[in-house]
């Protein structure tokens, strides 16, 4: 790919994510929960201990809480602010993903699996729902890239920074951040035959390095939780997932990190299939006697995932880039001889991928979202005729195969970006209300949240609304004080009933917007799905 070719599409890359981060809302239920503990954070001033909502947290390292409250000192509490650090993050991540791919094969190589992990659907999806698996990514794959360097030049900055990037890691997730680099560099070793390379005293030093890293959490983990937090930490939170000690369980089989990987490694996951199946071939012919960091790597942390009663999709996302590279590499190779049938193949297969691509971008902007905006428009026009003239150019013939898909995928992507997500975010109630209560100057104190926990209204209200769980404890306090109310309408029924008096009433649309389902895609059907949420001004109660 030419050289001018290859920055554009970094360039447009980064508009993506740019996009994503300024025009979307957080999301309920866990992004938007981080964000507000961030925010609780900033505003107490209080670094070493956890709180949400004024009660003790330990659910999740603070790495996260600690760099978004930072960049609210900075920028101000917003959704930019708190999507920076963890774009930030991505950003060394995908530096990381370049210099490993180039070590362990060549630039070419690196350079391409770059691109393949920043284009991917689940990297860009996480850094715009950002959670705490974002950094974590990001350190998991610097730390691979410090230590494989420091196996060969023995420079005393790697592997400090390799054993630091582990720390941040595990500031950022828990001790999965050590887990993948482990497995990793392990079946390096096997692959290289260098056995003794298990036995290095120095480990025990880039041990010592990592918990000086995690110093300060370990330390505000003993003053609010004593021995408890940090079991929780090091043990419960993570592998006791895997040997019944965390009662988390959401029944998804054994075989759903499988299924994920198809759609969120789009538009690569075929060719990632093929790549690694090719992988597999090889080792299984020739034995360890071939790179096995990439294919263990990613191999060993989903067969260990695969086994956790709990799993979500972007508990896998991490692996993404050493799955990148194996693909990487294969693609350069089918690439490099279009005259074969696997080239010829995946052309096709990546022709009708495209096709469907652009046909999704077209229907959520004319059909799901009908917009009449002519910017939204030209962008999908410009797109669709970008990827036309790669398909005819013969100056840009090599470059066919990946530089139609990128287009085809930054071109939904912008589309969800400015329009569907914006559009989607009209029903998220909770940032809907506290966009409302801000435009129209209404009193943090006088919020309260009756049968609702949205962590997106305490976020954009930049407050903790007063929580009740009872209508009468709710009834007790507006008798004295009137209080504005966000509730369903089962809530808005219980008070009615119990005497408040409404004086004024406004709706809004509400859908857990992250489970998306086809009635609520489908306009027709869309108010089949969605709910209502109110906030009411109770003046008193009915004497």
């Amino acid at each position: 790919m030419p050289k001018s070719l290859y920055i554009g599409f970094w360039i447009a890359l980064g508009f993506v994510y740019l996009c994503g981060a300024i025009f979307i809302d957080v999301m309920d239920v866990d992004a938007a929960q981080y964000a507000s503990i961030a925010r609780e954070m900033q505003d107490s001033d209080n670094w070493t201990v956890v709180k949400h909502k004024h009660a003790d947290y330990l659910d999740k390292p603070p790495l996260l809480f600690w760099l978004s409250a930072l960049f609210y000192k900075i920028f101000g509490i917003n959704h930019f602010a708190y999507r920076l650090p963890s774009l930030l993050a991505t950003a060394l991540g995908l530096f990381a993903v370049y210099k490993l791919g180039s070590k362990l094969y060549d630039k070419k190589t690196g350079e391409l699996a770059a691109l393949i992990t920043g284009s991917c659907q689940a990297w860009i999806l996480f850094n715009q729902d950002i959670r705490t698996d974002t950094m974590l990514s990001a350190f998991v794959i610097v730390a691979i890239w410090q230590l494989v360097v420091y196996m060969d030049n023995k420079k005393v900055l790697n592997f400090v920074f390799g054993f630091a990037a582990v720390g941040l890691a595990m500031l950022a997730k828990g001790p999965i951040g050590a887990v993948i680099p482990a497995f990793a560099l392990s079946a390096y070793w096997l692959g290289k035959k260098e056995w003794r390379n298990f036995f290095r005293p120095e480990w025990l030093l880039g041990i010592l390095i990592t918990l000086l890293v995690l110093s300060p959490m370990i330390y505000g983990l003993w003053l609010q939780f004593g021995s408890e937090g940090l079991y929780f930490f090091f043990w419960k939170q993570s592998f006791g997932r895997i040997t019944g000690e965390n009662s988390w369980s959401n029944e998804n089989g054994p075989l759903f990190f499988t299924h994920t990987f198809l759609w969120s490694f789009l538009p690569w996951a075929l060719l990632a299939v093929w790549a690694y199946g090719k992988r597999l071939l090889r080792f299984w012919n020739k034995g360890p006697d071939m790179e096995l960091l990439t294919v263990f790597g990613f191999l060993l942390p989903f067969i260990a995932l695969s086994f956790s009663r709990y799993k979500l999709p972007h508990y896998i996302f991490p692996l993404y880039p050493l799955m990148a590279i194996i693909t990487s590499k294969e693609l350069l190779s089918i690439v490099s001889d279009r005259s074969k049938i696997v080239y010829k193949a995946f052309f096709g297969i990546h022709l009708f991928l495209n096709i469907v691509i652009f046909t999704a971008a077209i229907l959520l902007s004319a059909f799901v979202f009908p917009s009449s905006s002519p910017i939204l428009w030209l962008l999908i026009l410009a797109g669709i005729s970008a990827f036309v003239f790669f398909q005819f150019s013969k100056r840009l013939s090599e470059s066919r195969l990946l530089g139609s898909t990128l287009i085809a995928l930054l071109t939904l992507n912008l589309v969800m970006n400015i329009h569907f997500y914006p559009q989607l975010m009209q029903f998220q109630s909770g940032s809907q209300t506290a966009h409302f209560i801000n435009k129209n100057k209404i009193p943090t104190l006088e919020v309260a949240v009756f049968g609702l926990l949205p962590n997106s209204l305490d976020f954009y209200i930049k407050d903790i609304a007063q929580v009740f769980t009872s209508p009468a404890e709710l009834i007790r306090v507006v008798s004295a004080q009137p209080l504005w109310v966000y509730t369903n309408a089962e809530g808005k029924k219980l008070l009615e009933q119990s005497g408040a008096i409404i004086e004024k009433s406004y709706e809004f649309d509400h859908f857990h917007i992250s489970k998306l389902s086809l009635k609520f895609v489908n306009p027709k059907t869309r108010t089949q799905v969605a709910q209502k949420t109110y906030l009411i001004r109770i003046s008193g109660v009915m004497g």
